[in-house]
């Protein structure tokens, strides 16, 4: 099936979440993991952002993988992606600009979920740092458009919020003044120069896997779940071979990969 500007218009998603359960343990953190690699290796600098409820430890296995390519995996600085949209992309913008300036080079940033539609706004804002990005099952397009079990999540922060617990997302977060700047650059057409790369799958039991088609970008298909796709070798693949791309000239093309 042909992807184009005409894919349907993403809903919530109501596949079953037990297809998450296995990758979600790993996200989560539930499950030991090694630890997130930084710069041991020699090649381009890759700055990792995970997804909502997530931590760096959920891409170490990632990270492993880019290191064994020859790329220098960064990781974000984040404990849990729970905080406001805005102020953790604040955070992320120095983080961005201090790798920048290390390896006095680009940085490709690669997003999982949530992650991914911070890695955009980031571009967006400082595309003269950015060669590319990954997004990772990034419902950019609509990102409401997810699991109702996610939703209950972010109305539970929210009344956190309310009751005076900081560092969370909270209600204004959806539609209100603290994040205005996040969702206006989320919704601009891609940043000038910066290559993207799209992965979805219609196995995803969180995200409509429609709103994560981005027909400014490269975008592949592969058979993971939503919480696999971190660890998922095709995935891993298609990263670390977008991460050495970027700027060569790869095109746009639309690429499918469908794993077992």
């Amino acid at each position: 099936m042909p992807l184009s500007g005409d894919t349907p218009a993403p809903l919530p998603v109501l596949t079953p979440f037990w297809r998450e359960m296995g990758g979600a343990w790993g996200l989560l953190g539930l499950r030991r993991e090694r630890p997130l690699l930084e710069a041991s290796a020699t090649g381009a600098p890759v700055l990792l952002i995970p997804g909502f409820l997530a931590g760096d430890q959920s891409l170490s296995t990632l990270a492993t993988h880019l290191v064994s390519e020859g790329l220098r995996p960064w990781p974000a600085g984040v404990a849990r992606n729970i905080g406001c949209s805005e102020a953790t992309t604040t955070a992320l913008l120095e983080r961005l600009d201090w790798i920048a300036a290390r390896y006095r080079s680009k940085v490709t940033i690669v997003g999982h979920s949530r992650g991914g539609l911070m890695a955009r706004v980031l571009a967006r804002r400082r595309p003269d740092l950015v060669a590319g990005v990954v997004m990772l099952a990034a419902p950019h397009r609509e990102p409401l458009a997810i699991h109702p079990l996610l939703w209950l999540h972010g109305i539970a922060f929210g009344a956190a919020s309310l009751a005076g617990v900081r560092g969370l997302l909270r209600f204004s977060c959806i539609g209100g003044a603290c994040c205005a700047h996040f969702r206006a650059d989320l919704a601009a057409p891609a940043a000038p120069g910066v290559e993207y790369v799209s992965v979805y799958s219609r196995r995803d039991g969180l995200v409509d896997w429609r709103a994560c088609v981005d027909a400014s970008a490269r975008n592949v298909e592969v058979g993971a779940g939503h919480c696999h796709l971190t660890t998922d070798r095709t995935t891993l693949d298609v990263v670390a071979d977008a991460v050495k791309h970027f700027g060569v000239g790869s095109g746009q093309a639309e690429r499918r990969v469908c794993a077992a």
